[in-house]
């Protein structure tokens, strides 16, 4: 028995073997992308990891980071610690093995000044004298006649003020307390006693003098009467007790002026002749005070 084909099989695969249209095609070809492009993303997402979130990320490797930190640090402060005591310890020591003049600064800087003050010492000294000389040549002048006379006119009262303490010195030794008498070349009268001491004027004083080399008041007085005989004692008091006190408006040159521990001859018109004090000399001059009384001898 023949067996038949059925009919409609036949037109099915007829139609399924039937060349597509362009339009079929382009339909049927972006399909096939769209279901290749679903394989793949469900491939992926088959095949990817969870992520995970910082909060979800295990607490065990942020411990041991935080360790490492930590040790880090303290590693460091220690080769710190080390090599601090590795500069320090010896800058030290070797700071106490210096000599004193280091360890003493002052010390040493006195020392050092003192070396360059003598050092610069010679240098000084003739600034010094160089400046010294100008000065001298800006302030000072050539000596004149009148300082060199001056000069030997203090040298010659020295001189004889010397020779004057020697005489009174031996007259005191020999104990007489009076100038030596010598025998009268005139006839007494008070005019040739005053013109007498005039003589002598220009005389230096001397303390204690009672020479032509050098007078005080009551030695100059006491020279000028020796020379007419008359022997009065070397003092202001002894001279006035030794004559007579007169009033002062009838004095006359030769009388004595008698004041307070000073005496001399009365030269007339209120003027005294005298051997004043130290550094003066023998002359004639006004009576400054009022204090005084008049004795004749």
């Amino acid at each position: 028995m023949a067996l038949s084909t059925p009919t409609e099989p036949e037109s099915a695969s007829s139609a399924s073997d039937a060349p597509l249209t362009r339009r079929q095609r382009r339909a049927a070809e972006a399909q096939a992308s769209t279901d290749i492009a679903q394989v793949r993303s469900t491939s992926r997402l088959a095949t990817a990891r969870p992520t995970r979130s910082a909060s979800t990320r295990p607490a065990t490797r942020t411990a041991p980071a935080s360790a490492e930190r930590k040790e880090r640090t303290s590693r460091w402060k220690r080769w710190r610690s080390t090599l601090v005591m590795m500069i320090v310890v010896p800058g030290l020591c070797a700071a106490f093995a210096l000599p004193g003049s280091f360890a003493a600064p002052s010390q040493a800087a006195a020392l050092y000044a003192e070396t360059d003050r003598t050092a610069g010492a010679q240098e000084l000294s003739v600034s010094t004298e160089a400046s010294i000389a100008t000065v001298a040549r800006d302030t000072y002048s050539a000596t004149t006649q009148g300082e060199l006379d001056a000069a030997a006119a203090e040298k010659a009262a020295a001189e004889a003020a010397k020779r004057a303490r020697a005489a009174a010195e031996k007259s005191s030794s020999a104990g007489s307390g009076t100038a030596p008498v010598a025998p009268p070349t005139t006839p007494y009268s008070l005019s040739a006693v005053f013109n007498t001491a005039k003589q002598y004027i220009g005389t230096p004083y001397v303390y204690g003098g009672a020479t032509p080399a050098g007078f005080d008041c009551s030695g100059f007085i006491m020279y000028v009467f020796g020379q007419y005989g008359i022997s009065l004692p070397h003092g202001v008091s002894g001279q006035a007790a030794a004559g007579t006190r007169i009033p002062t408006s009838q004095a006359q040159p030769g009388d004595l002026v008698i004041m307070n521990g000073h005496d001399g001859f009365y030269a007339g018109n209120g003027m005294i002749l005298d051997a004043p004090k130290p550094g003066g000399h023998v002359s004639i001059r006004p009576i400054w005070t009022s204090n005084y009384y008049i004795v004749r001898i």
